[in-house]
């Protein structure tokens, strides 16, 4: 695979207040697919995701304790080296939040897990962007990183790191868990990431393009890119951002909503769907996006029905993707209360 980095400085904006932005979260989950204290722990923390559906979590797989597992065989390189840069390998699981090492015994269940990260802010923003369109066989990643307040005094020196992920790939492994999140596939810019020059004008922007071969083991409708940018002193996460997945781009824009392999009902005053399909495997699974691509809910679809609370999600409009290892279909719908 070949990748390049270019970056770029903006004409300067003009801006009429300075404002800082809330700090984006993410989670960076080391995990194993032979692990069996995995297998018993992540169930906990895919729970507490849900329950925090503005996290961001990029799991990564090393080769120890286990370098049978196949997710970290397709890129040991990559996987191993964003698990020794938080100084954790040899273990797992583990996860590092904000690049804040978590202790082994956390209880990923545990509903204060995020409240420290909580509520922060910072003066630079990140948009990522994917485009399968103007490059052939490639993708091609733009990361845009927006100064909004002066960069606090200090001469602090910050570094990029940029990946590929897969939202959910669905992988029978050897310690039982068959569907995994947001997996880490590639780094674009070195699996150490790189030093950025950040703007020193407020309202100046850099862009930062890779080009990346796409992967046959990939599903490339699944494929999401982020980006973060981090304290050298010590690995303080500054910002994240993360794209929508390539699927929000093409299958659901092409999507027949009249295919009636599935039917979506909303009952009990809107706080419950019952999604009823045809044709699928007894053990598939449904997927629960808003339009941003973030995955909000997900689980096991048994016997063509799912019966899904969503009292807590908020007016809006939504997508319900259901799929096994041989097909997949969506609709969208409409939540009104």
């Amino acid at each position: 695979m070949k990748s390049f980095i270019s970056i770029l400085l903006s004409i300067p904006v003009y801006v009429v207040t300075f404002s800082q932005v809330p700090k984006n979260i993410i989670t960076e989950h080391f995990t194993n697919t032979v692990c069996s204290i995995c297998a018993s722990k992540n169930p906990q923390l895919n729970d507490n995701l849900s329950d925090n559906p503005s996290v961001l979590r990029i799991s990564y797989h090393p080769s120890s304790p286990y370098a049978s597992c196949i997710l970290n065989q397709h890129n040991v390189l990559g996987n191993d080296t964003r698990t020794n840069a938080y100084n954790i390998y040899g273990g797992t699981p583990r996860i590092v939040i904000q690049g804040d090492v978590q202790s082994p015994s956390v209880n990923f269940s545990s509903t204060s897990l995020f409240d420290a990260y909580q509520n922060e802010s910072t003066f630079v923003t990140i948009d990522v962007t994917l485009d399968t369109v103007s490059v052939q066989d490639s993708i091609k990643v733009i990361v845009k990183t927006t100064l909004v307040v002066p960069i606090p005094a200090g001469g602090e020196v910050y570094s990029l790191y940029s990946g590929i992920a897969e939202d959910t790939i669905f992988y029978n492994a050897p310690n039982g868990e068959n569907k995994h999140i947001n997996v880490f596939r590639k780094a674009l810019n070195g699996n150490s990431g790189t030093t950025i020059n950040l703007p020193s004008t407020v309202g100046d922007f850099l862009v930062n393009e890779f080009i990346v071969e796409k992967d046959s083991d990939w599903n490339i409708s699944r494929v999401f890119a982020y980006a973060l940018i981090q304290k050298g002193s010590n690995m303080e996460v500054e910002q994240v951002g993360s794209s929508t997945p390539i699927f929000e781009n093409m299958t659901l824009s092409v999507e027949d909503e009249k295919d009636d392999t599935m039917e979506l009902v909303l009952i009990n005053n809107q706080e419950e769907l019952n999604i009823k399909t045809k044709k699928f495997r007894e053990y598939s699974y449904y997927s629960l996006y808003n339009f941003y691509g973030q995955l909000l809910l997900s689980g096991l679809h048994l016997n063509n029905y799912s019966s899904v609370s969503i009292s807590s999600l908020p007016p809006g409009g939504y997508v319900l993707k259901v799929e096994d290892k041989s097909k997949v279909t969506s609709q969208k719908f409409l939540k009104l209360n």
